[in-house]
């Protein structure tokens, strides 16, 4: 079987124009895959187009919102999955969220909605509900409900008994999406998916925005999508400035209902009747589309106007009934040119006693109901038309201080008489009782203020001293004191030599000086090279443009920078920071070699490396084996290389081949021994005619005999203490 393509348009050969409602297939014919694509299409289509017909866009299900524990979200939740109505295709819409609230299950009852951070200063946020079709291919995830995060679902649609891919699906998707300060999606562009973007922005229809890019191929020229999108207002949400939590007291519900909507009055005995129809059998009225605003007043018919607070655009309904002609009244379209009567009360068949107008806008008439109280038959455009107010936006009642004649309200008479008061009692309805017009501090009962007769013109103790029309003291009041708010005469700064201005100043405020810097001499200009004096002023300017009226003396010039080799000239390498192709030879040093170099080491260590040059290397060396068993010796033999080729541990003087030791007993020690200093617990003995011996001092004490102990080389012996003997001593 031959591996499947993707390349046509996945709705075939499908038109809305075309009012094709079945495609038939003649015997023994192939059925083409355009068919097959415009058919499903076809019944899509049919089915969407009737459930336009019959119900708005909205949701289908009613909804609570929560609050939810993660900054800018909240959640939906509903008793059952959210169903949603756009434009006629049927949606599913819930479980975008890996984490749910406990309380809340099946998951698929609710939808989290995700907002942005919240900014520094307050704004409200839109919140939509973007929709669109989108092919699946076998590779893809396939998302429950087509949310663009909700749970993965086994994608199944690869045919396992041929292994191959042999169909795709078009699946309706969708996605939360939260704009910032946006009241409209009208003008935003619409979402990209699937690498489809196109900058195509929302426009309103049928209610809800749309957007269309169109058939849409892939890179891989495969069948995307058939380019619309739509996107459903669900949420104003007011966020405070620098404040990420989302109270359910911010969240203005906007998502329209899905309602079932009857296009025409009934004519039938079990046709469906719209509540239009109901409310104007039930009331005795006529009742006529609504209007934009009523007249208050005799107008002329033509021409765009404001009318009862509103600014009126060609195309707006306006009920006129203040015409000082009455035959003029009547429902008009605005236009820049002159009216015209509107078509649903254009003749005499269209209107009749009792007809019923709604008045959307307007300051005096707005809200408000208006019918016709011209008795029947009526000849239009002769009969003067009379039309009052038949309902309000609400029905008033009055309270305590309040009447009402008919639609005015009026405040009952107050208890004080009519008058202008300075001082006055209200009750608890805050209604004057009673009025006064007091004179004095204390007529008012204010105690904080000082009595007129108190404030003196000439120094006087214990006054207050009133000053002159200029703010200052009386001429009668000399002296300064400790600190003014002003100086008596005003003096003037005046300044000069690098710097000119002056001001004048009296010390009543702070002042501002424009002070206009003296021309150094140099003309206004930019300067690449400048003098300056010993005030930092530039003096003149010139712009050199060689490195020696620079005066610079440690670059070279760009002349002697070439790009073949030349005699005493500096060598530009390529972009690639090597020598150019046309230059060949050895560089006395060099930063990479042209061809990287293999180290082999071998005999008595192995290893290898490469190296170009280009950085230090770490070599790798393993010394070959000397033959000796690993261990610990305490003689050893090597070779001419200092390797130990073997090893022994002795135990004896003569395993070691030490010679000019003695051993631990016994033994003969022959040479002379020196020492800084020897003890002994035993006799230190001697033998022959020797003993002890001064090296530095030449003397000592010997035996030659058995008899007697001498004093060696003729040295005298001396004691510091008495010499005793049992015996005599010879001289």
């Amino acid at each position: 079987m031959a591996t499947s393509t993707f390349g046509r348009n996945g709705m075939g050969m499908y038109t809305k124009d075309s009012s094709i409602y079945s495609i038939f297939h003649g015997s023994n014919a192939m059925v083409l895959e355009d068919e097959l694509n415009e058919t499903q299409w076809n019944i899509i289509e049919n089915i969407a187009s009737s459930l336009r017909n019959q119900y708005s866009s909205g949701l289908l299900s009613n909804y609570t919102v929560k609050e939810s524990t993660t900054n800018n979200s909240f959640y939906i939740e509903s008793s059952e999955a959210l169903k949603l109505l756009i434009n006629g295709y049927f949606l599913k819409i819930g479980h975008n969220s890996v984490t749910t609230p406990m309380e809340i299950s099946p998951a698929e009852n609710i939808l989290l909605i995700q907002l942005n951070a919240a900014g520094t200063s307050a704004r409200t946020d839109l919140v939509v509900l973007e929709t669109w079709f989108e092919i699946v291919k076998y590779s893809d995830s396939l998302r429950k409900f087509g949310g663009a995060t909700t749970p993965i679902l086994t994608n199944n649609m690869l045919d396992n008994r041929v292994g191959k891919e042999t169909s795709r699906r078009l699946q309706l998707k969708w996605r939360i999406r939260s704009v910032n300060s946006k009241s409209s999606m009208s003008g935003i562009t619409a979402f990209n998916y699937k690498n489809v973007d196109s900058g195509v922005q929302y426009a309103e229809t049928n209610g809800v925005y749309y957007a269309s890019t169109g058939v849409q191929y892939n890179t891989s020229n495969e069948f995307v999508t058939g380019g619309e999108i739509y996107a459903i207002p669900l949420f104003t949400v007011a966020r405070p400035a620098n404040n990420n939590k989302i109270a359910i007291a911010n969240v203005l519900d906007i998502t329209p209902k899905a309602m079932f909507t009857v296009v025409s009055d009934p004519t039938e005995p079990n046709q469906i009747a719209t509540k239009q129809y109901v409310d104007s059998v039930v009331q005795g009225l006529d009742v006529k589309e609504t209007v934009k605003v009523a007249t208050t007043a005799n107008i002329t018919l033509s021409g765009i106007q404001t009318i009862d607070g509103v600014t009126l655009v060609a195309g707006n309904r306006v009920l006129v009934k203040n015409q000082t002609t009455g035959s003029q009244n009547g429902i008009y379209i605005v236009s820049s040119g002159a009216w015209t009567r509107s078509t649903d009360m254009s003749n005499n068949s269209q209107i009749n006693s009792g007809m019923f107008t709604f008045v959307e806008e307007g300051t005096a008439n707005g809200h408000a109901g208006f019918v016709l109280t011209t008795s029947s038959p009526i000849d239009l455009g002769t009969t003067a038309l009379t039309f009052v107010q038949f309902s309000g936006a609400g029905q008033i009642v009055t309270g305590t201080g309040i009447t009402k004649s008919g639609n005015t309200l009026s405040l009952t008479s107050g208890i004080a008489s009519p008058g202008t008061y300075k001082s006055v009692t209200v009750d608890t309805y805050g209604r004057v009782t009673s009025g006064t017009n007091p004179t004095t501090l204390l007529g008012y009962g204010i105690t904080d203020g000082v009595n007129v007769s108190d404030v003196v013109t000439t120094a006087t103790a214990n006054k207050i001293l009133k000053l002159d029309l200029n703010g200052l003291l009386p001429t009668g009041v000399t002296g300064n004191s400790g600190t003014a708010t002003k100086l008596q005469i005003a003096r003037t700064f005046t300044f000069s030599q690098d710097a000119t201005g002056s001001v004048s100043f009296d010390g009543s405020g702070n002042v501002t000086i424009p002070l206009t810097l003296s021309n150094s001499g140099v003309p206004a200009g930019t300067y690449k090279s400048v003098t300056v004096d010993s005030k930092g002023r530039v003096t003149s300017g010139t712009n050199p443009t060689t490195l020696s009226e620079y005066e610079i003396s440690d670059a070279v010039s760009i002349d002697d920078v070439v790009t073949t080799a030349t005699a005493n000239k500096i060598l530009k390498l390529n972009a690639s920071g090597l020598l150019p192709a046309s230059v060949t030879g050895n560089a006395a040093t060099a930063t990479k070699l042209a061809t990287s170099r293999t180290f082999t080491f071998s005999q008595d260590v192995t290893g290898a490396v490469s190296f170009d040059g280009s950085v230090n290397i770490t070599i790798p060396i393993t010394l070959a084996n000397s033959g000796v068993t690993a261990g610990t010796y305490k003689s050893v033999t090597v070779d001419a290389k200092g390797r130990i080729t073997g090893g022994t541990n002795p135990t004896t003087l003569s395993g070691y081949g030490i010679t000019d030791a003695l051993p631990i007993s016994g033994g003969t020690l022959t040479g002379n021994i020196t020492a800084p200093s020897a003890y002994a617990s035993n006799w230190f003995r001697s033998t022959g005619a020797t003993g002890w011996y001064s090296q530095d001092f030449g003397g000592g004490i010997h035996m030659e005999d058995t008899t007697w102990v001498k004093v060696y080389n003729n040295k005298s012996f001396l004691v510091n203490a008495f010499i005793q003997a049992t015996s005599g001593i010879v001289v």
